[in-house]
């Protein structure tokens, strides 16, 4: 019994995946071109070359076949050599990119944008920092500004106030964009004062 539990271990742990790859049907990617898989079961490619570099730049391992059923885990920011042809298991959502006839590098899908969560901070941020730097020409003046020294204050608030989010936070931060904002104010004032 020892000897059969033994023997099904090994068959079980020598396979990566139960779903192997079919080599007859493969996907060609043209150089310069984004590709995405859609599924996690054998996606084939060709690449046509002697030898091809495949590099894995997405954030977790992918298993790769090749076509005499030997597989190996690629794992991120890694590189291997393939002749041909070879299938990609458990890469669903990557894009694959041939920048060069001879390469392949596979990534993690492109991310849609900003964060919709940094957009708030920056808006909410940009509103105070106008708002004050309004309130401090108007203190500054005793309420004697024109309207031109008043939106110049208002802008360079906005400038240190809407980069206070983005270029970090705390102390380093928030210098970086004051000194952003007082550098806006006074290329403004140079011409516009």
């Amino acid at each position: 019994m020892k000897y059969a539990l033994l023997f099904l271990t090994m068959i079980i742990t020598s396979f990566p995946s139960l779903a192997l790859p079919n080599f007859d049907i493969c996907n060609l990617p043209t150089i310069n071109k984004y590709y995405s898989i859609n599924d996690n079961s054998g996606h084939c490619i060709d690449t046509r070359q002697n030898l091809s570099l495949v590099i894995n730049l997405s954030s977790e391992p992918l298993e790769l076949y090749r076509p005499d059923m030997t597989a190996l885990f690629l794992y991120p920011s890694e590189y291997v050599y393939v002749e041909h042809k070879f299938a990609l298991n458990n890469a669903m959502g990557r894009l694959i990119i041939r920048p060069e006839s001879d390469t392949i590098v596979i990534k993690s899908s492109i991310p849609e944008g900003v964060s919709a969560r940094a957009v708030p901070a920056v808006v909410v941020g940009a509103f105070v920092g106008g708002t004050l730097g309004v309130m401090s020409e108007l203190g500054a003046s005793g309420g004697n500004s024109s309207f031109r020294s008043i939106s110049i204050a208002a802008f360079s608030g906005a400038i240190a106030g809407g980069l206070a989010p983005v270029m970090g936070v705390g102390a380093f931060g928030n210098l970086a964009s004051g000194s952003l904002g007082i550098a806006a104010y006074g290329m403004c004032t140079s011409c516009h004062g």
